[in-house]
C-alpha cells in the first residue's frame, strides 16, 4: 500500500513540474509572437454629445490628414490636436444637422487627390496600416468635406471689411513687411483686393474660433484620451 502511494505521489509530482515547466515556456515564448507584441487595442476617447470617437478614428483621420487646414502643412500635429479638431468638427455637423452623405464623384475627387498629393504606395499603406480599403476612408472623408463646406458657407462670405481696416493693414503690416524684406512697396490701390482678402480670413478665423468656443461650452464632451 505505502509502495503504491508512493509512486502516485511521483507520477503527481512529475506532472505538476511539467505543467510549471510549460508555463514558463510559454510565457517566455509570448513575447515572440509579433501579434502579441504590436496589436493595438481599440478604444474609445471622446463622447460627443453621445457620439463615439475611438482611438482609430484619431489615426485614420491623423494618417490621412482630414482635419488639416493651410497653416498645420509645416507642423507635427499631435492627436490631442487632432482630438480637438475631430470634436469641433462633429459638433458643428451636429448644430446644422447636415447630412453626411454625399455624392461619390465628390468624395471620389478628393480621395484622389489624396493619392497624388501622398504617392500611391504611401497610400496604399496607410490603408493597410489599418486594414482598411478605399471604401472605409469614405464616411471620413465625406465628414471632414462637409464640414469644410459649412465652415466655408458660414463666414468666409460674411466677414465685411471697410476702407479703414484696409488702410491700416496697409500702413501697420504691409508696408513694414514688405521694407523687412527689402521688397517694393506697391501703393495700396494695386494691391486692395489682396488686403481684403487676407483681412477677410483673419475675420473669418477669429469669428470661427469665437463659434467653436462657444458649442464647446454647451455641449456635453467627455474626453478619455
Amino acid at each position: 500500500m505505502s509502495f503504491s502511494m508512493s509512486v502516485k505521489f511521483k507520477i503527481t509530482l512529475i506532472c505538476c513540474v511539467l505543467i510549471i515547466w510549460l508555463s514558463v515556456r510559454l510565457m517566455w515564448a509570448l513575447p515572440d509572437i509579433p501579434y502579441a507584441q504590436n496589436e493595438v487595442v481599440d478604444r474609445i476617447v471622446a463622447l460627443v454629445n453621445e457620439e463615439v470617437i475611438t482611438l482609430t478614428d484619431l489615426r485614420v483621420v491623423k494618417a490621412f490628414s482630414l482635419f488639416s487646414s493651410e497653416e498645420d502643412s509645416n507642423k507635427d500635429i499631435d492627436l490631442d490636436q487632432v482630438l480637438r479638431r475631430l470634436i469641433d468638427q462633429i459638433l458643428v455637423i451636429q448644430l446644422t444637422q447636415k447630412d453626411t452623405s454625399l455624392q461619390n464623384s465628390a468624395v471620389d475627387e478628393y480621395i484622389d487627390q489624396l493619392i497624388v498629393e501622398m504617392g500611391a504606395e504611401e497610400y496604399r499603406e496607410r490603408l493597410e496600416q489599418f486594414g482598411m480599403v478605399r471604401q472605409d476612408l469614405v464616411p471620413y472623408v465625406s465628414e471632414w468635406i462637409v464640414y469644410q463646406r459649412i465652415i466655408a458657407d458660414r463666414f468666409q462670405t460674411s466677414a465685411s471689411i471697410n476702407l479703414k481696416e484696409i488702410e491700416e493693414y496697409y500702413e501697420r503690416t504691409y508696408i513694414p513687411a514688405q521694407e523687412a524684406k527689402g521688397l517694393t512697396v506697391k501703393p495700396m490701390l494695386e494691391i486692395l483686393n489682396e488686403i481684403e482678402a487676407v483681412i477677410k480670413q483673419e475675420k473669418s478665423k477669429m469669428q470661427l474660433e469665437e463659434w467653436l468656443k462657444n458649442l464647446r461650452e454647451i455641449a456635453d464632451i467627455q474626453v478619455n484620451l
